[in-house]
């Protein structure tokens, strides 16, 4: 066999079962296999079966290659059909398994290759993610600098793959310039979402849950109700950079711009929860918000009952928790709870229908800012949700109350009415004393309160 111009010491010792070989073959695509398949499957348990399944057959069958580029090849070809067939055989997912059939049948040698490139670009987002955050302005990945040339040695991949890998970053958002004698540099300021990013800030209670952060959607509440309804478990959580239909409360619009928030949704199946008990989950996860945006940013933060988040008299976040009820039971089936958060003011500056009432948490480009605050949300949320400090929320709620002591307008379908907020009982229903007299317990509801 005629050796291409790939055929390294890699390919000589997989050709020949070497088990060290092999070892270092696992070691170097393992992780971007397991992903790439998951893109398919939407299911990172299957996915790994897939790719171990792929290994195996490997080993046990009598392939030869004689380039590394034929071996990348050979390895996402499989994981794709295999994927595919996993698909096909459970009859699961028609229509994207349509999609995926007919990318297959189109897909070409050069078509892996982007492939390649592609999963060449997540292992620098990875590399990038775990820099130490008290030096993030260092070489990207190395401490010391290093140029194009090396990290194609190290990733075994081309400088041409480096180089598209890097754009792809810079358009993404990175701040990444070249500089001489050093190779590439990675901006301190760089801020941008990732799972791997978000994972390296959360708690081991938080092991669970299955994140997918995407550049843009309609809507993470609405793309999450499809994954419920198709039986995705609890924990599955959607994070975006961008929402075009970013949704609040009562239909109305939530703006959700690219690069300056953070749009997140997670699935909950709580057992045997009534429909009064799911609307609790707001005034958690409300709890869970001020905690972390004070945690990450030093700044106190309150609550505007039931569902927004403030500083300094300024939204900053938005809340919305949906349901799905079983028509036989009553029951609460899963509940989707989605928050919007404010991180940096847009370039533009807001809409003109809330610049005057909408803020944002920081007021320049923080070192990993957007990751830590989802995390420790994240954290803050399942820790009250699971139980470990439940008994104390509804006394934080109330500490951080921005309404309590003061006059509000309740809008309500027979009108408006003005009265005092009073206090937040037990279930977080708010207490309102009106004008005349009377006394009233508000369970949901829209509430205006003069803040400036």
């Amino acid at each position: 066999m005629e050796l291409g111009d790939g055929y390294t010491k890699l390919v000589y010792g997989v050709n020949r079962k070497d088990e060290k070989a092999w070892q270092e073959l696992f070691d170097s695509y393992y992780e971007s296999l397991c992903h790439h398949a998951a893109r398919i499957l939407l299911d990172d348990h299957v996915a790994e079966d897939v790719v171990q399944e792929v290994f195996v057959n490997l080993w046990n069958g009598t392939a030869v290659f004689e380039n590394e580029k034929a071996l990348t090849v050979y390895l996402y070809r499989s994981v794709t059909n295999n994927a595919l067939k996993y698909l096909r055989d459970r009859n699961t997912e028609e229509a994207r398994l349509r999609l995926w059939s007919e990318v297959e049948r189109e897909m070409s040698e050069e078509d892996f290759s982007s492939v390649v490139r592609e999963e060449v670009l997540r292992k620098l987002r990875e590399l990038i993610d775990l820099l130490p955050g008290e030096r993030r302005k260092v070489i990207l990945m190395s401490m010391d600098g290093m140029s194009g040339e090396e990290i194609a040695a190290k990733l075994s991949v081309s400088r041409a793959a480096v180089w598209k890998a890097v754009n792809s970053l810079r358009k993404d958002g990175y701040e990444i310039t070249a500089v001489s004698n050093k190779g590439y540099c990675l901006s301190a300021e760089t801020d941008i979402l990732s799972a791997q990013g978000i994972r390296k800030y959360l708690i081991p209670l938080c092991g669970f849950l299955n994140l997918n952060v995407l550049p843009e959607v309609e809507s993470t509440n609405g793309l999450l109700r499809e994954w419920a309804d198709a039986g995705k478990p609890e924990g599955s959580v959607v994070i975006a950079n961008l929402q075009t239909k970013g949704r609040g409360r009562f239909g109305r619009s939530f703006h959700s711009p690219a690069d300056t928030g953070i749009y997140l949704s997670i699935l909950l199946r709580p057992e045997q929860a009534e429909p009064t008990q799911a609307s609790k989950i707001t005034t958690i996860a409300a709890v869970a918000a001020c905690e972390a945006v004070e945690l990450v940013s030093n700044r106190r933060a309150q609550i505007k009952w039931v569902n927004d988040i403030y500083l300094d008299d300024r939204k900053i976040s938005g809340i919305l928790t949906e349901a799905s009820v079983s028509m036989e039971t009553g029951s609460v089936e899963y509940v989707i709870l989605g928050i919007g958060m404010n991180i940096y003011v847009p370039e533009e500056g807001f809409p003109e229908e809330i610049r005057e009432s909408a803020g944002a948490i920081f007021d320049k480009k923080q070192n990993d800012g957007k990751n830590h605050l989802a995390a420790e949300f994240l954290n803050r949320f399942l820790s009250i949700y699971q139980g470990i400090k439940r008994e104390d929320y509804v006394e934080e709620y109330r500490r951080r109350s921005l309404v309590v002591g003061r006059e509000i307008i309740i809008f309500s379908p027979k009108g408006e009415r003005k009265a005092v907020a009073t206090g937040v009982d037990e279930d977080c229903h708010l207490l309102v004393q009106y004008e005349d007299g009377s006394t009233d317990r508000l369970s949901s509801g829209e509430i205006h309160v003069r803040l400036f």
